[in-house]
């Protein structure tokens, strides 16, 4: 999976942020104690960054502590390459 989000940073303007990772099914018991911190209804899907022991990436926990907000959109697939690559006819913008 691919955790994205398009931030406005101010003095900079859009700042995009992209996490590859899996998709993990957690115990009952614990998913329930954490969905419960949000609105159970809304759709949950939990997520595992692919950590690289080093900065932002150092662990999971670093990761949330530099996303810009406790959520992202997801997308199936590792497309972060898909993301940050330019296709030829928007060259323009």
């Amino acid at each position: 999976m691919t955790m994205s989000r398009l931030n406005l940073v101010k003095g900079i303007g859009p700042v995009l942020q992209i996490a590859e990772g899996y998709s993990v099914d957690l115990p009952e018991e614990v998913h329930e104690a954490l969905d419960h911190r949000t609105d159970p209804t809304w759709p949950t899907t939990w997520f595992a960054p692919i950590v690289t022991g080093e900065g932002a990436f150092r662990s999971v926990y670093d990761v949330m502590d530099n996303w810009g907000a406790n959520h992202g959109a997801i997308s199936y697939g590792h497309i972060g390459a898909d993301l940050i690559t330019q296709h030829p006819c928007c060259a323009f913008l």
